[in-house]
């Protein structure tokens, strides 16, 4: 330091204040935010008003989207969300309904149900897709 034309003074001036800032950083408590409370209710309350004008939600990412949005930011579009909830919302995927009525028509052929039964699961299941 003193071939650069420093003084010794300067370094230890700038070790023992960094220290004291080091010492008073780790000792600082944790600021608590006041204002979290009223975000979440914020937040709740944007997200309201963006599902009743129309808006939607992902059910992938679960972010809120404006009703002129057509692609979340995940990448996934309005149609693929809407399919999804309509298929989570009654439990049985399309594919598997077509199984199920073909299962419960081969039980009716078999005699092991009745015409009425076959209808009734029928009605039920075509009920919960529909």
């Amino acid at each position: 330091m003193q071939d650069k034309g420093y003084y010794d003074s300067w370094f230890w001036k700038g070790f023992l204040f960094s220290g004291a800032a080091f010492a008073t950083a780790v000792s600082k408590p944790e600021l608590q935010r006041d204002t979290y409370q009223e975000d979440i209710f914020l937040e709740k309350m944007r997200g309201r008003d963006i599902l009743k004008n129309d808006g939607w939600e992902c059910p992938f990412c679960h972010s809120l989207n404006e009703d002129i949005v057509s692609t979340c930011g995940c990448g996934k579009s309005r149609e693929e969300s809407i399919k999804y909830n309509k298929q989570q919302s009654t439990g049985i995927p399309e594919q598997n309904i077509i199984s199920l009525l073909k299962e419960y028509k081969e039980l009716m052929d078999n005699g092991i149900i009745t015409q009425e039964e076959f209808d009734t699961k029928k009605r039920e299941l075509l009920k919960n897709n529909g």
